[in-house]
């Protein structure tokens, strides 16, 4: 999505509003969809799904963020900066904040730090290689979770909706999924027991078989 990857950097303004613009084009573009997205991804499709597109056959989402209540969110939400101390200057040598981010994510994105891939790691940390760049992270992920403080229109999804959750994700609550299953009521909640804040990652074939099987319900 832009101005994340080696995507195009997003324009100045509100963040949500053109994630939203790009998923509306791209399925425009595409035609008949189901749309599959981890996180931020999630949310822009349940977004996508709510604003009553008929091209959107589907939506599948992964451990889902905005209807999250927990300290970090409540603490995102807040009307003062929680990053602002990343602003002062610390003498911290880079290998030892390059070690320290790499152990960050691994705990993030995986239920077995253990078992977190370099490769992935690699992919994620180059985002984060230094404060200037984690603080611009950060403050993409506060300004996006007071974006979408108001949550979802959930009476407008009328597509089928898999909601899947990782219950290791050390991210996100399994709560904020249970919020949403409940609020579409027509949804599907599948908890993956040994799953992070990435299913794909911790159990690729798990998901994928899930996913199979929902696409197979919606061909029949």
């Amino acid at each position: 999505m832009p101005g994340y990857g080696h995507a195009d950097p997003r324009k100045p303004g509100t963040i949500i509003a053109q994630l939203d613009a790009f998923i509306d084009a791209t399925i425009a573009d595409t035609g008949a969809v189901i749309l599959m997205g981890n996180s931020l991804g999630a949310c822009v499709s349940v977004r996508a799904a709510s604003r009553g597109s008929g091209n959107i056959c589907g939506v599948i989402a992964v451990d889902e963020p905005i209807l999250a209540s927990h300290l970090l969110m409540r603490i995102s939400r807040r009307r003062a900066d929680p990053f602002r101390v990343l602003d002062r200057r610390m003498p911290i040598p880079n290998v030892l904040y390059h070690r320290a981010i790499r152990r960050a994510f691994a705990r993030l994105l995986y239920a077995d730090p253990a078992q977190a891939d370099p490769d992935v790691l690699a992919r994620f940390t180059v985002q984060a290689h230094d404060r200037l760049h984690l603080r611009r992270l950060l403050g993409d992920a506060r300004a996006i979770a007071l974006e979408t403080a108001a949550g979802y229109d959930s009476e407008h999804v009328m597509c089928p909706l898999l909601i899947i959750h990782g219950r290791k994700d050390r991210v996100i609550p399994v709560h904020a999924s249970e919020r949403l299953h409940e609020s579409v009521p027509a949804s599907t909640l599948i908890v993956l027991p040994n799953s992070g804040h990435c299913p794909q990652l911790d159990d690729a074939s798990g998901l994928a078989g899930h996913v199979l099987q929902f696409i197979d319900r919606g061909e029949k």
